[in-house]
């Protein structure tokens, strides 16, 4: 008859001082918790210098734990100096027998060249490895491979399957990435409302990006009854965790009484928190002074130029457009008229609607369509004034 007894870990509820006794006579279990201990600072004071040494006692036993957690150490530079090149090390020692995190790191590792050469290849083989274990970071970055066509052959519908797997089992980036896909129909079917389910499961972990996105849908009423009130409720969470587009989309409902009462200095607050962090310079448009007085010639020297057409745009919109997005936006436009258009070309709307909106989701920024629009046809209009340009309608 078997016995329904729970086998118990010898080690479980061992006081440190118990442990270095075992520690000293070269127990590598005991090594290794009295280093992981010292890590987290349970039970004594954090030490990471006294941690690094006795996970390399217990490591260099062939202890996989130990071996992962002092390559965690060297890539993060705690207790020791920063070495990625060691970190790497010490992660194959421990992804080989087996060690399902340190399969992830290395693939990691791999993935963005940190302490061996790029290889995406590696990188997915390690991913694999991990995913098969399981590992829903490993499930979720094999899909972005395959979205992204990096190590494989670009598969939309396989990516949204592996960040599917991923973040079923609760893991807010691929909720937040899911989300994204069914926002965008990419590799499934559109659908609003399933994106705004996974952006609050994601949002509810603290994930400021989804955060961030759920607001707007509720600003816009993407996926979910306009709420204004709701749409500030997160954006605020999002600013909180210092996301910048948040801040920008906070400061944007202050100015104009969105969801909150109007508050100018709360506003200019908010501006000024997503401008200093330098990744989304925040333009300000007072569009009573903004109105250009005399319209530049289109054959004037330099009329098609980068300033001019930004210019054009301002003039041509009612809302706050942050140099951060309008970069990405003329970046996309110029791609689209090397390739698609060229001069004395046909200029297509939809085709640069779609060319421009690609970019912005490439960059994992959710701008709302309508207000995309709104920037695409002052581009589109001021283009129309182009000698030599042909507009298709």
């Amino acid at each position: 008859m078997k016995s329904n007894k729970t086998k118990i870990n010898p080690y479980s509820g061992m006081t440190i001082k118990e442990l270095k006794v075992l520690a000293e006579q070269g127990d590598a279990e005991a090594q290794f918790r009295l280093g992981y201990q010292y890590k987290r600072g349970e039970g004594v004071r954090k030490n990471y210098k006294k941690a690094v040494e006795w996970l390399t006692e217990a490591a260099m036993q062939g202890h996989s734990n130990a071996q992962y957690s002092l390559g965690v150490c060297h890539e993060q530079g705690k207790g020791v100096k920063k070495d990625y090149a060691k970190a790497v090390e010490w992660y194959t020692k421990a992804a080989e027998q087996g060690n399902m995190p340190a399969q992830f790191e290395l693939g990691a590792c791999y993935y963005l060249g940190n302490g061996v050469e790029q290889n995406y290849n590696k990188a997915l083989e390690w991913y694999f490895k991990a995913a098969e274990q399981g590992d829903p970071w490993a499930q979720n970055d094999i899909g972005v491979c395959y979205l992204d066509g990096k190590g494989v052959e670009k598969d939309p519908v396989k990516g949204v399957e592996w960040i599917a797997k991923s973040a079923k089992q609760g893991y807010a980036t691929a909720q937040y990435n899911l989300a994204w896909r069914y926002m965008d129909g990419e590799g499934v079917e559109q659908d609003l409302k399933k994106a705004v389910e996974l952006y609050k499961k994601a949002a509810l972990q603290g994930h400021a990006r989804a955060q961030n996105n759920l607001g707007v849908c509720y600003l816009y009423g993407d996926g979910v009854k306009k709420n204004y009130k709701k749409a500030v409720e997160w954006f605020t969470k999002a600013a909180e965790h210092e996301a910048e587009v948040a801040q920008y989309h906070l400061a944007n409902c202050y100015a104009k009484g969105l969801g909150v009462k109007k508050d100018l200095e709360k506003a200019v607050e908010w501006y000024a928190k997503a401008a200093k962090q330098g990744a989304m310079k925040t333009q300000f448009v007072d569009q009573k002074n903004s109105k250009v007085k005399k319209m530049v010639s289109p054959l004037q020297e330099g009329a098609f130029s980068e300033p001019v057409i930004h210019q054009a745009v301002l003039n041509h919109i009612d809302f706050v457009l942050p140099d951060l997005i309008w970069k990405l936006i003329n970046e996309a436009f110029e791609h689209y008229w090397d390739d698609e258009v060229g001069v004395g070309g046909c200029f297509d709307y939809d085709t640069m609607f779609h060319s421009i909106r690609n970019q912005l989701i490439a960059a994992h920024i959710f701008y709302p369509d309508s207000q995309l629009f709104r920037v695409i046809e002052a581009i589109y209009n001021f283009i129309d004034k182009i000698p030599g340009v042909v507009i298709h309608d």
